[in-house]
């Protein structure tokens, strides 16, 4: 990955944080191609996030986990968000051509759950999003969320809890 990466890190409390944080990166999404890897447990907000993220891409589509689809579609105003979620593979298969294809788009927004089941070839850019969510021990609602950007992308400032 290139050295030119900025790491955030942001402590939300509750829903309402995580749904700053989303909007604030879908601002700087809109109308752009992107790839965006979520790292986290399960029930670590990654698919909240996303939730909130399509929503502030200007879709009113019901976002719901791809876990047993593998793959969901949402249509937004300027941008078609892919969402792969991997957590039931055990292999690859078919997947990397799959997200190629929709990279390939110069419109869409690619979001992947559990990635680490692609191998390095897999054809994810160097320059995607990656956010790490993690539950905060003080508190069921609070999480702590590492996004490590690229393209120039900040977040400085922003207030997200």
């Amino acid at each position: 990955m290139s050295d030119k990466r900025e790491i955030v890190t942001f402590e939300v409390r509750d829903a309402n944080g995580t749904r700053k944080l989303a909007e604030t990166i879908a601002g700087s999404l809109r109308g752009r191609s992107a790839c965006i890897e979520l790292v986290g447990d399960v029930g670590a907000g990654k698919t909240t996030f996303t939730q909130y993220l399509v929503a502030g891409l200007g879709s009113d589509d019901h976002v719901t986990s791809p876990t047993f689809t593998l793959e969901n579609v949402y249509k937004c105003s300027e941008n078609v968000v892919h969402h792969f979620d991997l957590y039931r593979l055990q292999e690859a298969g078919l997947i990397p051509e799959e997200v190629r294809e929709a990279l390939e788009d110069t419109a869409s927004i690619v979001i992947i759950e559990w990635a680490d089941i692609l191998h390095e070839n897999s054809g994810l850019p160097d320059d995607r999003l990656i956010l790490s969510f993690e539950l905060m021990k003080d508190s069921e609602s609070a999480r702590r969320i590492t996004v490590n950007a690229s393209r120039g992308m900040t977040f400085k400032g922003e207030e997200t809890s």
